[in-house]
């Protein structure tokens, strides 16, 4: 068989078998090639979706920080809740509470002393009978400090609210009921009841002022006996004991300075007297220095 030359001379049949190594792996270049095309399609889907779950990552990286400022906000309101609840409390507390006041005891026997309490008693004013007259009487304090009168009834020591106020004290003391018993008529307890109408008064009238009630101080049983005294030992002991359970009620510090002065059958001892309701001038140093004391 003759071989085909070319112009220049050389075999045509290099040609040809060209022409059948392509025709014979063509198919396998097409798809390789078409494998190398999907390939990268495929490469760049997958890093746009590694770009789009990136992005979504990094909104999803901002959703704490919502919920932990939705959390604080949270936190804040219930607080401002708990702070608001506070006076909610404080409100349904009972409103009818009963002042301040009660009862304290004088300890020990009456004894002749120094008098110590001259300090205690700045802006203090006493308000009595004859008992409380001896205080200035006797010079352990001024007259500015008391008001009192020999006669002075629980009735009576209204009149002298006005005198009290002129003195603008910020403590008062009270005395009274002694005169009060010798009418007759009256009981300790209702004695004890119109104290607390003074107080009242008192009150009303100086309500910066602290109130303390003095138990009446006891009598000898020789003055008892007396047929011109009405006053009994039992009446005075009546009048105490229902200061004392007023004492509350009434907001005052009630003061049994009483039982310093009881000998042992209950009366006033005879050596703390020479009138049989009234107490020597030794005696009051021992009663004002308590009440100082106890009072405080």
């Amino acid at each position: 068989m003759a071989k085909e030359l070319n112009n220049d001379g050389k075999e045509k049949i290099q040609i040809n078998r060209r022409m059948r190594m392509w025709n014979k792996y063509r198919n396998y270049i097409i798809g390789a090639a078409v494998v190398l095309v999907i390939a990268i399609l495929c490469a760049i889907l997958v890093n746009s979706c590694g770009k789009d779950k990136t992005k979504s990552d990094g909104k999803n990286q901002n959703k704490p920080t919502v919920t932990e400022e939705m959390t604080t906000s949270a936190d804040i309101t219930t607080a401002q809740e708990s702070t608001t609840s506070v006076p909610t409390t404080a409100a349904v507390q009972p409103t009818t509470q009963a002042p301040a006041g009660g009862s304290v005891k004088v300890s020990g026997e009456a004894s002749e002393t120094d008098f110590t309490s001259g300090s205690a008693y700045e802006g203090a004013v006493f308000l009595g009978d004859a008992v409380i007259g001896g205080i200035s009487g006797y010079g352990y304090l001024g007259s500015d400090k008391v008001v009192s009168n020999n006669n002075m009834t629980t009735d009576k020591g209204l009149d002298y609210v006005s005198e009290v106020k002129g003195k603008n004290p910020s403590k008062i003391y009270i005395m009274l009921g002694l005169n009060d018993l010798n009418y007759g008529t009256r009981s300790g307890s209702d004695i004890a009841g119109r104290i607390e109408t003074l107080v009242k008064s008192i009150k009303n009238e100086i309500p910066g002022a602290k109130v303390c009630v003095l138990s009446v101080l006891p009598i000898s049983s020789s003055f008892e006996s007396k047929s011109s005294v009405k006053i009994t030992q039992s009446g005075i002991d009546e009048l105490n004991n229902s200061l004392s359970e007023k004492a509350s009620s009434m907001g005052v510090t009630y003061v049994d300075i009483a039982s310093c002065f009881k000998d042992g059958s209950g009366y006033l001892g005879s050596s703390y007297t020479t009138g049989g309701y009234d107490i020597k001038n030794g005696y009051y140093p021992f009663m004002l220095n308590s009440i100082a004391e106890v009072t405080k």
